[in-house]
């Protein structure tokens, strides 16, 4: 995965489950592999681009834009590559 330029390897989860979730993990939902974001500092307008990078040379761009109204109320965007989303985001390979 690639994030603010630099590479980060994607590491699979072992017994050993964190209290705090951060970061992305990479987590098996009954058969089905699933990426999941972890805690984002709600406090904070938030604009991230994640790249993926598969095996097969692809890639998907996941882009989080977050603007905070006001201390309770804040508008968050997902687009994967390019197109707004919903959550979950499916990425079918």
């Amino acid at each position: 995965m690639n994030y603010d330029g630099k590479d980060y390897p994607m590491v699979l989860p072992t017994k050993v489950y964190p209290a705090i979730i951060k970061g992305l993990e990479l987590v098996n939902y009954s058969g089905v592999w699933t990426l999941r974001f972890g805690e984002l500092d709600g406090a904070q307008n938030h604009d991230e681009t994640f790249t993926l990078t598969w095996p097969d040379g692809t890639k998907d761009v996941i882009s989080f834009k977050r603007i905070n109204i006001s201390p309770m109320t804040s508008f968050d965007t997902w687009r994967l590559n390019g197109k707004k989303t919903g959550m979950p985001i499916v990425i079918e390979k």
